[in-house]
């Protein structure tokens, strides 16, 4: 067994060795959620709001992959130490503060550290066109990921959502439902760091599902119309979350 093949398997061995202590952390009362339902259609298409239902799509445990020419493998880092992996929390009260939601982004070592972390808001613009506002993290929340997991209303009780801050970025995504069950969703395009290969400029396009979401990161020449190269990553559902 070659070195890429242990590291794949001590990977996989500590995803599922997080996620289960976070079952068992959450045993008394979890908002995780596992089993076919969490993917099947029907669960979804009871959902009558757009923006709600590509809140419960989006909400839940994801594990990053790559994608390559040999195939989807897990994002290892870290030497082949680690992984990242993604938490997206449904949060607030939906008819009082709206469609909000919480997502994390941390290294499965390290799971109270997050790399990322940002509130946004989906707001509907028209029957198809949902826009997602990303807004700031309060720096005296640090909250543990496996608390939140727990109990998300508690952990964000006393979150103040109409007092949030915009992203300093100005991050934004708006969603395009193509289909009841599948949601495309585009960033503003962006000026970064030129590499070689690479173009100056960069926007994300997003694939929403039951099962997950592809993540393309599309990079352009300094004209904006010249397609250069593209980086492709998906977010595998491991569980859905409910507050």
């Amino acid at each position: 067994m070659n070195n890429f093949h242990k590291k794949q398997i001590y990977f996989l061995f500590g995803i599922c060795l997080t996620f289960l202590m976070s079952c068992s952390i959450t045993k008394k009362q979890s908002s995780l959620v596992t089993g076919k339902e969490i993917y099947a259609e029907q669960t979804y298409q009871k959902i009558v709001k757009n923006e709600e239902r590509l809140q419960a799509m989006l909400a839940g445990y994801f594990v990053i992959y790559e994608s390559s020419e040999e195939g989807d493998k897990p994002w290892i880092v870290n030497e082949g130490k680690d992984s990242v992996v993604v938490y997206c929390v449904p949060v607030g009260n939906l008819a009082k503060d709206g469609c909000w939601m919480y997502s994390s982004q941390l290294l499965t070592s390290l799971p109270n550290e997050p790399i990322y972390r940002m509130f946004f808001r989906l707001e509907p613009i028209d029957r198809d066109t949902i826009q997602g506002i990303y807004y700031e993290v309060p720096d005296d929340f640090d909250t543990p990921i496996d608390q939140i997991i727990k109990s998300p209303t508690d952990a964000f009780k006393n979150i103040n959502f109409s007092t949030l801050e915009k992203s300093k970025k100005g991050e934004q995504v708006t969603y395009f439902r193509k289909t009841p069950l599948l949601f495309l969703g585009d960033a503003p395009m962006e000026k970064g760091e030129a590499k070689e290969g690479y173009g100056m400029y960069y926007h994300d396009h997003y694939e929403v599902s039951p099962q997950g979401m592809t993540f393309n990161h599309y990079y352009y020449d300094q004209s904006k119309t010249d397609y250069k190269v593209s980086i492709t990553n998906k977010l595998i559902k491991m569980a859905s979350i409910k507050k």
